[in-house]
Order: C-alpha cells, then structure tokens, then sequence
C-alpha cells in the first residue's frame, strides 16, 4: 500500500495480469504465485446470523430466504430489535372456578429499538405472545407466490412431458418403418421396464389441462378504479409519516409509502466462506467452522507473506527533472528474514515514466519486531548509500524518478520485486521469482 487510507498507490500484479493492492491479494505456496478474487474458488462452509450466531445448513437457509427466523432489524434505523415483554392482566371473564389461575399475569411481547425507539406498537401491531410474534411479520403475497410457482412448475413438468412423448412416438414409427416385420415389430416390444414407465407417465403428465392452472392465483385486469379524493392534490403533505426511498428498497416486497406500514424486517444471514485456488485446488483461506470463532485454520494472505512497498511521504514532482523519493519495504514476517532486489521496469506499458532504484543491490530485512523499529541497525558499507534508514525489518531505498518535459497526467513508475518466498510447500521449488508492482507517484506539481 503506499498510504494508510489508500492503498490504491502501489498495486501487485496477479497471476492473471489483473492489479490489486497487496492487501486484497492471496499467496498461493504451493504455486508460487499471488492469486487475487477472480483467480480463486469461493465456497461458502456454514450460514449464520451474526446477531444471535444461529448456523444453518445449506438447503435451511434457502428455505428461509437467507433470513433469520429469531433476529429482526429496525426498519427505520437497520439497528437490532430488542425483545420486550409487558404484564398483561388475564381476561375479566373468567370463570370463578379459574379465579386463582385468572389472577396471574400473562406476559405478552413486542419488539422496540433502542436506538431510534421504533416499536411494533408504532406500526399499529398489538403485544402477542412470544410464538405468533414472530410469525405476525410475514408477507400476506408470500402464498399466493408460491402457488404461482408451484403452478409455473406444474407446467413445466407438462411441456416436458408432451416433448418426451413426441420423441418417443417419433422413435416408435421410425422403428416400425425400418423393421421388415411391418408393424408386428412394436406388438413384440415389452410392455414393462425401465422404458414403458416414463412413457406412461409422460403421457398421464401430457394429458393434464393447464386452463384451470392458473385461474386461482393469476391476477385479472379490470376497469373499475376507485376515484381519488377531492383534495388529493391540495391537501398538504407531512413528510415525517412518508417513508424514504432507503426505507422502500429494504422493504422490496411491501414497499411501504406510509410510516405506519413499516413492519420488523428479518436479520439477513452471513456466511463464513473458504477459498481455493483454481490452478491446483488447495485452500488459501478456510475459517473456523464455530460461528463464535474468529480465528482460520488456513490463511495465506499475500500481506503477511511478501515485502510490503510503500511510498515514503515528502517527495515533489516537477517536469523535465529527475525527481528524487524515498521508497519504504517492510517484512511482514515475524519469524523469518526477507531478502529482495527492487529493480526498475521501464519497458512496463502499465509506466508513464521511468524510474531509477539500486537494482543490483539484495537487500535483507529481519523479521517483524515492534520493539527494534529503531536506527540502532547497522547498515554494511557498500549498501548504506541506497539506504534512507534502516530499522531492521524496514527500509527506506533511495529511488529517483525521471518525469519528461510538459508532461501531463499521472507519474506512474513500474518495478520488480525479486524476492524468494519462504513458507511454500515442501515439494515447491523454492527459487526467486519475479513479481511486477506499479506505482502511481501523484501528479506534477505546477511550476512556481
């Protein structure tokens, strides 16, 4: 990355060609090679609610709709609802054989939140008890759409019905055509097995109407509107009881207009998902199966593998001048040295301009330790004069980059990382490889 909050200033080349920031890259050990989200299988392992930590399986979640059955969000604010229970006094109509049992309290519950202080009291929705609460949210369209489906696949289940049955006809009068029995060839063929039963029951399929499919839950156009209102246009608008557009869209099959429309809307799942790498199918990124475990099993991030460049701050660019700048490496390994070579690549056609480092120059940098980060490393003599500092698993390389006259734009350098990777497989071949880095240095600065 070249800055804190941009990391969009050094960009590592993918296997595929494609660019990225090494934070949103993955190392492949096994490859030898960076492998960014195109270059990888994504496989989703256990579906969650990340409120009340619920896994569910696969088929359970589409079930449900990618939704949580337990947890429901503000539609106003997307905070948690909470639970809140209120003492309801039991029904004054008791019989005075139940006066003990009438006399005791019957809990009923809503849902409110705490940081808007939205309820369901609010939407006009009564305190119920706690198993036809979270039943009483559901879409009132939701049955008719699934008899619409189930409808549209009965129909479908017809239509490849009736083609079935014209390719098995088509197959009965070629086959009586070419036989030299005439048509006793077809009286011989076995009216049992494995091929009479689907045809059988194509033909049963084929012959079922699809007229009356439909008729129940198909919707039918009609030319009688209710008329609007005398003061539909004149009358003024209060905006605190009309939903906003967000509000709308998170709603997608209610769409309310009104505040009071607004209803809970059910907590979207999340997933835990594993990454493989497409070239030889090994895991590069495999969480912990428990919801409450943040921790992975597997996690080779390219970050906490390869040297980190970044682009030391105090630099100007000016036209037609060799501009001098510091490049910063760092080794994100705490238990390993890292050696590298930064040479330039100004034949890229990714550069705008050509850049200047100490390309014969392997540097070494020690493993990652907060409490070293000082100027107490001693530097060899013939590579002091490459260095800005030294800090032991950090380094500052005198760099300088050559803008041309009237030159307009972005000053983007190219570079190669040399650098031999040390956790790989045991069977991978562990030799230095070459991996192309693009800088993009800023714009020049106007003459003063």
């Amino acid at each position: 990355m070249a800055f804190l909050f941009d990391v969009e200033r050094v960009l590592y080349q993918c296997e595929c060609e494609s660019q990225y920031p090494l934070c949103r890259l993955y190392f492949c050990r096994y490859c030898i090679s960076l492998r960014c989200a195109d270059c990888t299988q994504h496989e989703a392992d256990v579906y969650f609610c990340p409120q009340c930590l619920q896994s569910l399986m696969a088929p359970e979640a589409k079930l449900n709709h990618m939704k949580c059955k337990n947890c429901f969000e503000c539609p106003s604010c997307q905070c948690v609802l909470a639970l809140r229970a209120v003492t309801a006094a039991a029904d004054s109509a008791a019989s005075s054989a139940d006066k003990s049992s009438s006399s005791a309290a019957n809990k009923k519950y809503y849902l409110s939140c705490g940081n808007c202080h939205w309820s369901t009291r609010d939407a006009g929705y009564e305190d119920q008890e706690l198993t036809e609460l979270q039943n009483s949210f559901t879409d009132p369209d939701q049955a008719n759409i699934k008899q619409l489906k189930e409808a549209y696949r009965l129909i479908s289940l017809r239509d490849a019905s009736e083609e079935h049955v014209r390719r098995q006809t088509l197959q009965s009068s070629r086959r009586r055509t070419m036989s030299p029995f005439g048509n006793k060839e077809e009286s011989k063929l076995p009216s049992f097995g494995l091929h009479a039963s689907p045809l059988s029951r194509s033909k049963r399929m084929a012959s079922v109407p699809t007229s009356n499919m439909l008729n129940d839950v198909m919707s039918v156009a009609t030319s009688s509107i209710e008329p609007l209102d005398d003061d539909y246009f004149t009358k003024p608008i209060d905006l605190t009881q009309v939903t906003t557009l967000e509000q709308r869209n998170r709603d997608v099959a209610a769409q309310p207009t009104k505040v009071m429309q607004l209803r809970p809307i059910k907590k979207q799942l999340a997933i835990k998902r594993s990454i493989r790498c497409k070239q030889c199918d090994h895991s590069l990124c495999k969480p912990e199966y428990s919801t409450s475990n943040i921790k992975f099993k597997i996690q080779l991030l390219a970050q906490l593998q390869f040297p980190e460049v970044r682009i030391h701050p105090g630099y100007v660019l000016q036209a037609n001048s060799d501009c001098p700048l510091v490049l910063s490496v760092s080794n994100p390994d705490q238990l390993n040295q890292c050696s590298f070579k930064l040479c330039p690549d100004n034949d890229n056609p990714r550069g705008t301009c050509s850049l200047t480092t100490p390309n014969d120059v392997v540097f070494t940098l020690e493993p990652k330790n907060e409490a070293f980060l000082d100027n107490s490393i001693e530097t060899e003599p013939d590579k002091a004069k490459y260095l800005s500092y030294n800090h032991g698993s950090k380094i500052g390389l005198h760099c300088s980059a050559s803008v041309p006259e009237n030159f307009t734009g972005k000053v983007i350098v190219c570079v190669q990382l040399h650098h031999t990777p040390q956790q790989t497989a045991a069977d991978a071949d562990p030799k230095e490889h070459i991996f192309p880095i693009s800088i993009d240095l800023g714009t020049v600065s106007s003459a003063t």
